[in-house]
């Protein structure tokens, strides 16, 4: 599985903040939020929590974060989804994917500055990926309600790709 990499808009005022800041100012993103582990702290209050605790936890984070309410979910498979979610991932995977999201473009990595940029890519901007060179079948699954990622988008832009 992989993250969607085209987002058709932000659905809530702290992502869209979130994604602007990544996008404009990766820097003081990586100052604020840490330099490589996204949600480590997940670690240490699913430690100290009760599962179900911890659980209510989470769904209220993504309820903040997405604007998803109990509509989105199964209800009786809730407690077992947000046991362990959000899971720990790399801040640049966070970084890059918010990055994507604010500028609407599937590119690698911006540095923030053309410097650093032309350092690592040799131009000024992060190249786009060339989705249309991926020659193997793709199949994308996704929600019936997922209104965060542009799945028609990406089966437009990759050949073979099946929805």
């Amino acid at each position: 599985l992989a993250p969607g990499c085209f987002v058709r808009t932000m659905p809530s005022l702290p992502l869209l903040g979130l994604s602007s800041l990544a996008y404009k100012f990766p820097r003081v993103f990586f100052f604020l939020f840490g330099k490589y582990d996204f949600m480590r702290v997940n670690e240490i209050i699913r430690a100290y929590f009760p599962r179900s605790a911890y659980s209510l936890l989470a769904f209220s984070f993504y309820n903040f974060l997405l604007d998803w309410g109990d509509e989105h979910w199964d209800k009786s498979r809730k407690p077992v989804y947000f046991a362990f979610t959000p899971a720990g991932t790399s801040m640049r995977n966070v970084a890059q994917w918010l990055q994507q999201s604010a500028s609407g473009r599937m590119a690698k990595f911006d540095y923030g500055s053309a410097k650093r940029n032309r350092q690592a890519y040799g131009q000024s901007s992060p190249p786009v990926y060339d989705l249309s060179k991926v020659k193997v079948p793709t199949a994308v699954i996704y929600g019936g309600r997922d209104s965060l990622l542009d799945h028609a988008r990406l089966a437009a832009t990759v050949p073979n790709c099946v929805l």
